[in-house]
């Protein structure tokens, strides 16, 4: 991310297969745009599924939303002796709930460095633009390298790929937690 030329290197990388697929000659940038940011966001979801254990995860969930709701109506009622129940046990629920982020956070990792791949190639394409502007309904010019916190063309990369990736993640874990989970007879 911080090297130019290894960030640079990896987006050529990613320039062999993607620009192929949906590169159009750097002629239909909104639309490499779209099909870079479904593409990513459903490879992110992917590997998310993938790679966690979404039965334990979802056990954890339950058992942090039973015990918050007791350590919230302990303190509304001022139950002391609950409380302090509560808090010494605090220190286990929060250790659970950390070994399943400390997976998110690997998977995190897996995936980062094809993201920034990604948006070095995203770059090089909108740098290489004869004109680095698109119309939208309420604009006819807005600059791609404008900076609204971030550039243009990675707000609009992010205005698809991240609801695009939460459905993806959705429907996967409704697919995956159906599978596995079997009802009681």
């Amino acid at each position: 991310m911080f090297d130019n030329e290894l960030r640079f290197a990896l987006g050529a990388l990613i320039g062999l297969v993607f620009y192929p697929l949906f590169g159009f000659g750097g002629r239909y940038i909104l639309l490499t745009i779209l099909l870079a940011s479904i593409t990513m966001g459903a490879f992110s979801s992917i590997v998310t599924l993938w790679h966690t254990d979404l039965i334990e995860t979802a056990r954890v969930q339950k058992v942090m939303n039973a015990f918050n709701k007791e350590l919230r109506d302990a303190r509304m009622n001022n139950k002391k002796t609950k409380l302090d129940k509560l808090m010494k046990m605090q220190p286990e629920i929060m250790k659970m709930q950390s070994s399943t982020m400390g997976s998110q956070w690997k998977i995190m990792a897996y995936t980062f460095v094809i993201f920034i791949a990604v948006f070095a190639w995203l770059y090089t394409m909108v740098m290489a633009l004869q004109f680095r502007f698109i119309t939208v309904p309420w604009s006819p010019e807005v600059p791609l390298l404008a900076s609204y916190v971030f550039p243009v063309w990675v707000l609009l990369y992010s205005l698809i790929s991240i609801p695009f990736g939460y459905v993806i993640r959705n429907i996967g874990k409704i697919y995956v937690l159906k599978k596995e989970v079997k009802p009681e007879a």
